[in-house]
């Protein structure tokens, strides 16, 4: 409450633009490489949409992303400036090793402990929706779908459907017709959703993310043909909602934003934790789920270890060695060993007592007991490990009115909330990123 009331104070004394003088498109493509977007005519890429903003607008070489880097942590640092212990926010799914959480991700917006790019937006009397953007159930969204577990079902329906904004899925509906998801592909519903907010509702920040490239990487590999042809669809829906744009009428007032939250790395291998900590004995066995001393936390090409008793140093000391001594072995993927003090310093992870970060060719796997290395199964690429890897880095593009076309260097996935601050013509005070666009 005291950062937020802080917050709160400082944003009333921004001399921000009147509402309705600037808006701002944030489009997220889930898992989209700054090398993809950079050689999309040499791969041969139907792209017409996303080739022009990136050769009218300002395009950064790459962002170095957040630990780990998974979609959630990555989300919610664009939307606050703050990395994953700051914000709350530290992986997709929540610690649960005695599973009683059902598989639960970090669904909801009171999870995030930090103001969001929403809360500013609303501050300086502005109108916000978003579509699909994680992170973001009941959150204080003027306009909101957010995102949750994929509808399997007709309960799982029921449910979604009471999850956006009262009244929002009704008109839809009335307009595109009954709200379904298909199969494993979203983004034309997605697309559809935000170019109906864009014409019905012109919002002054508008937050979309869009998930099929990603799924395609994850099933076929970094750049694959699936991939390709996922993000030939994407570029269509990108098409879309600068059709609406222009429909709506506020073109001439629309800044774009095209990010993504991490890289990818193709796969091959799966390094199993929960069967290398129940080999040493020291996870639960049996009948008796709290019968464990050491839990994990795994984040696609990243792991985290926790003991129930933050004082079990004896096991702390037996985990790390074995570590040590897997990652000298070179076989079974560890290629990084993070302890607490290097994780303070990337803020993520609190309360693990140490983390590893895989090596490129492989992932985490789920086995509980067995073998600690199998393949990767049916899953071709993965993200999640340590950042600094250019291949791991996210997309920035900004393009619009005010906007200079030029290359930028560098930046970090946590600059883009200061950067699209800046673009609303608002502020972000408990940002802790930079603007990528100032001064240049």
């Amino acid at each position: 409450m005291k950062i937020l009331t802080l917050f709160l104070m400082a944003a009333a004394m921004v001399n921000a633009q009147p509402a309705g003088s600037r808006r701002l498109i944030l489009i997220s493509i889930d898992g989209l490489m700054p090398r993809t977007l950079r050689n999309a005519e040499k791969m041969g890429l139907k792209a017409p949409n996303l080739i022009a903003l990136r050769d009218g607008g300002a395009i950064a070489k790459g962002l170095v992303g957040v630990f780990p880097t998974v979609t959630y942590p990555s989300h919610t640092a664009m939307v606050t400036g703050r990395r994953p212990a700051e914000s709350g926010i530290i992986s997709n799914t929540l610690f649960d090793p005695e599973r009683t959480l059902n598989g639960a991700w970090f669904w909801y917006a009171e999870m995030i402990k930090t103001p969001a790019l929403w809360d500013a937006a609303r501050q300086a009397g502005l109108t916000t929706g978003a579509v699909g953007w994680p992170v973001s159930v009941g959150a204080r969204i003027d306009y909101n779908f957010p995102e949750y577990k994929v509808a399997r079902n007709a309960d799982d329906l029921l449910l979604y459907r009471t999850l956006p904004t009262p009244g929002l899925v009704a008109e839809f509906e009335k307009k595109h017709g009954e709200l379904k998801f298909q199969g494993e592909h979203h983004d034309h519903l997605l697309s559809n959703l935000a170019a109906f907010l864009i014409e019905s509702r012109k919002p002054h920040l508008l937050l979309v993310h869009l998930i099929d490239l990603d799924h395609d990487q994850h099933g076929f590999g970094p750049e694959s043909p699936e991939a390709m042809r996922a993000l030939e669809g994407i570029d269509a829906a990108v098409g879309k909602l600068r059709r609406a744009v222009d429909t709506a009428g506020v073109a001439g007032e629309t800044r774009w934003m095209i990010v993504s939250d991490h890289g990818f790395w193709p796969v091959q291998k799966a390094f199993h934790p929960e069967a290398f900590l129940s080999s040493l004995g020291l996870t639960a066995s049996g009948t008796d789920a709290k019968a464990w001393r050491v839990g994990t936390m795994t984040a696609g090409g990243s792991a985290a270890f926790f003991t129930k008793d933050p004082n079990d140093r004896e096991a702390q000391a037996a985990v790390l060695r074995m570590l040590k001594t897997l990652k000298a072995d070179g076989g079974f993927g560890i290629d990084r060993i993070v302890e607490r003090a290097e994780m303070d310093q990337l803020k993520s992870w609190p309360k693990a007592f140490v983390a590893v970060s895989l090596a490129e060719g492989f992932t985490n796997g789920g086995g509980r007991t067995g073998a600690w290395v199998t393949g990767s199964g049916r899953t071709k690429g993965m993200h999640g490990y340590a950042p600094g890897p250019e291949s791991l880095d996210a997309t920035f593009l900004a393009y619009g009115p005010g906007v200079k076309k030029q290359e930028l260097p560098r930046g970090e996935l946590v600059d883009v909330a200061t950067t699209a601050a800046r673009l609303l013509g608002i502020s972000l005070p408990s940002s802790g990123g930079k603007d990528l666009l100032a001064g240049r």
